[in-house]
């Protein structure tokens, strides 16, 4: 094996394919990164249970070779990385273990070999997950849109195993927008861009795992390159020019989520604030939540400038604070999972946000009142239960705030 390559090239592939192996997993086939060079280049592969990656990055190869690394090595080789031309050979220790031997400029890097005794290039190949049939219908994104709506319409699914199918973003045309939607059954986000003058994509929905989303964004969040989508018999595929990542996914349907975002005509209360001075109040109030609950709760007074952040128990740490809102309509005592509440809050751009309330128990609706380019983003969160303790112990330590 022997390859020369652009450094910044060979880092920028690392880093996605090292993200994506499972550091859980039993096994050192999983946490490895296969490298196979050729006269072209070098074909960097990782794989976990769920999907197989992808990337071939162009060089001068003198050998044919293949060996396998630990991909948290390699990941710590990338960062020491200088755009220049790197050299990758196969070399072999006093033992004659084979080993990786990166030249950097001055910087020498030995890597030891991962292959398991007696394993071939094809044993590893076996692990990978087949690929969508070729022939299979392809929608298209391009890959900033594809990180943007990773970033903003992603970050809510589900990590609960018995709910597979919120375990994955779903994708798909709604009139002029192309919209990716998660949600974990508290939680629900809704992000959008403007489809292309010729779109391919339908109002099927498309569930693609996070982790296919997250290498997808990685390798091509940056550029305006056309990211293929392609999707069959439970699996489905993301590719652009030098990648691919392939993973298992659920066939759908997705779930109704538009039954669950509040109708806009029952609202009943608007907030509107600063998201940074409210989020530092829900960091310093929800400090002294209640550590299960983590409960946070919220009393708004009918047309008033301010709202009451509240937290703890009688008996227990207890914190309130008041945060300046502009609020529109009925008064509402509210609580939210301090957590999720703040994890929202951070999603949404600096500046002045919008919340649109109707009943204590009805889901609740954030979006930012800032530009976000093309970028539409609603993100619905269900509240929890509202308990008389919840206030009554604050009120009564402030003299009645």
């Amino acid at each position: 094996m022997f390859v020369i390559l652009d450094g910044a090239r060979l880092r920028a592939g690392i880093l996605p394919l090292a993200a994506l192996v499972d550091r859980k997993l039993e096994g050192i086939e999983w946490q490895v990164v296969t490298l196979q060079s050729s006269l072209g280049g070098l074909q960097l592969t990782a794989r976990n249970t769920e999907s197989t990656a992808r990337v071939v990055l162009p060089g001068m190869g003198g050998r044919d070779g293949s060996i396998s690394v630990r991909a948290t090595d390699l990941a710590k080789v990338a960062r020491q990385l200088r755009a220049v031309d790197i050299r990758l050979e196969q070399d072999f220790t006093s033992s004659g273990e084979p080993l990786l031997r990166i030249a950097n400029g001055a910087l020498d890097l030995q890597l030891p070999n991962y292959a398991l005794p007696g394993e071939t290039l094809a044993d590893v190949e076996s692990l990978d997950i087949t690929p969508p049939d070729p022939a299979a219908r392809a929608w298209h994104v391009s890959g900033r849109d594809l990180a943007q709506l990773w970033r903003f319409g992603g970050f809510a699914a589900s990590r609960d195993d018995n709910r597979p199918m919120l375990k994955h973003v779903a994708f798909q045309r709604m009139g002029d927008e192309l919209v990716a939607v998660s949600t974990n059954g508290h939680r629900l986000t809704r992000a959008s861009v403007p489809v292309p003058q010729r779109c391919d994509w339908d109002d099927a929905s498309v569930l693609i795992p996070p982790k296919a989303l997250a290498f997808a964004a990685a390798m091509w969040g940056s550029t305006d390159g056309s990211v293929a989508v392609r999707r069959s018999e439970g699996r489905v595929s993301l590719s652009c020019g030098d990648g691919e990542i392939i993973s298992r996914s659920e066939p759908g349907p997705y779930p109704n989520w538009p039954q669950v975002v509040p109708d806009a005509k029952n609202t009943r209360t608007v907030l509107r604030f600063d998201r940074d001075v409210l989020l530092g109040a829900v960091g310093r109030v929800g400090d002294f939540a209640d550590s299960w609950t983590r409960k946070i709760a919220i009393d708004v007074e009918e047309a008033a400038s301010s709202l009451v952040l509240a937290s703890g128990r009688a008996g227990a740490a207890q914190a309130s604070e008041r945060v300046p809102v502009q609020v529109e309509g009925e008064a509402i005592q509210i609580a939210f999972n301090g957590k999720y509440f703040a994890e929202i809050l951070r999603k949404l751009p600096s500046g002045r946000v919008r919340v649109e309330l109707s009943q204590p128990e009805r889901a609740v609706v954030f979006t930012s009142e800032e530009s976000m380019g093309s970028l539409g983003l609603k993100i619905v969160f269900m509240p929890m239960r509202v308990m008389g303790e919840d206030f009554d112990a604050v009120r009564a330590a402030t003299g009645g705030l």
